[in-house]
């Protein structure tokens, strides 16, 4: 495949009549176009090729990194959650997601959720005809509403796909729920909706909701473990890098997430800068997102990269890490 493909624009036949191509330092084939669009010809020598130039030495570089921190039981999905869910607890002021879900529904719950009052006593909870024609599978809504009136049978209030008719119908959005200040995810669980395209259908945008302003309604570990919601089916094509590391996620939360380093770098718009703003030391970096050398050498990190207060003590406190720093400082040149 590498001898068959442009090592920049990964397109076929990058050796065909009339088409002019270069061999790289590193020996892979690249289209002459493809190259003067990555790189002005002034600034290239005689020495072109590698990660910096190359998607064939990307993937190599990346398929030939092992991460050695996979068994550890910190890592485990649900020892993740269970942190996370702890520490929720505390910063929230005592809000615990497992006991609103293991206490399950009440009307009160829904009441808040569609943004009603209570019925007074002895008024009934109204006929779903009588309030829109939301329901598909109901029958024609005025047949409905004529074979029903005077029965003051009460029926029970939605749940799950039904609420989330009931809600589009009123044009209630997520952020109206979540505004109330009585409901978080885990309520929204309880009421039946349980999965991210649930959530999309009343406004959830993860560009927007993954940002630490809602973090306290909205935890990322409770997105993770009860809707599912993971880099690779939901977010890789919507959110960069950068955006991803401005919402200030912390380690557990990208791994719950499943955001590793390669991910990242396969999106081809991961940037040194992007793995700074993580605010993450290089050696939970390595253990959380399996980041290894072969990722730094890739973003141009160099030993400098490590000068700040925090990355220099996780260096002096971790033998791993000043291996590292070792590798990316630039060797002298023998006279």
């Amino acid at each position: 495949m590498h001898e068959l493909k442009c090592g920049i624009c990964k397109s076929s036949d990058v050796v065909t009549n009339g088409a002019a191509y270069v061999v790289l330092s590193c020996q892979h084939k690249v289209h002459v176009p493809c190259l003067a669009k990555t790189m002005p010809v002034e600034k290239m020598d005689n020495r072109i090729g590698g990660t910096k130039i190359c998607q064939h030495c990307v993937e190599l570089a990346l398929r030939g990194g092992a991460n050695n921190a996979q068994n550890d039981p910190d890592l485990d999905f649900k020892e993740c959650v269970k942190v996370m869910r702890s520490k929720h607890i505390v910063a929230s002021g005592g809000i615990d997601t497992d006991r609103i879900m293991a206490n399950g529904l009440h009307n009160g719950i829904l009441y808040t959720i569609m943004g009603d009052k209570p019925p007074s006593t002895g008024s009934l909870w109204p006929n779903p005809a009588k309030i829109v024609s939301i329901f598909s599978s109901s029958v024609n809504a005025g047949e409905e509403e004529d074979n029903n009136e005077g029965d003051d049978e009460a029926i029970s209030l939605p749940i799950g796909d039904e609420l989330i008719a009931y809600l589009k119908a009123k044009s209630r959005t997520l952020d109206d729920i979540l505004n109330t200040f009585k409901i978080n995810l885990a309520h929204l669980f309880v009421a039946g909706i349980r999965t991210v395209d649930q959530l999309k259908e009343i406004g959830f945008d993860a560009k927007k909701h993954l940002h630490n302003t809602y973090r306290p309604v909205m935890p990322v570990f409770l997105l993770a473990d009860s809707f599912g919601l993971s880099w690779d089916e939901h977010l890789k094509d919507s959110i960069s890098p950068l955006e991803l590391s401005t919402m200030k996620l912390t380690k557990r939360e990208l791994h719950l997430l499943g955001v590793t380093a390669t991910k990242l770098i396969e999106t081809k718009q991961c940037s040194k800068q992007a793995i700074l703003n993580f605010r993450i030391k290089p050696s939970e970096l390595m253990k959380y997102l399996g980041m290894e050398l072969v990722h730094f050498k890739i973003l141009g990190f160099t030993a400098r990269d490590f000068d700040n207060e925090q990355w220099s003590r996780d260096k002096k406190e971790h033998p791993h890490i000043a291996e590292l720093v070792a590798e990316l400082t630039p060797k002298k040149k023998l006279k």
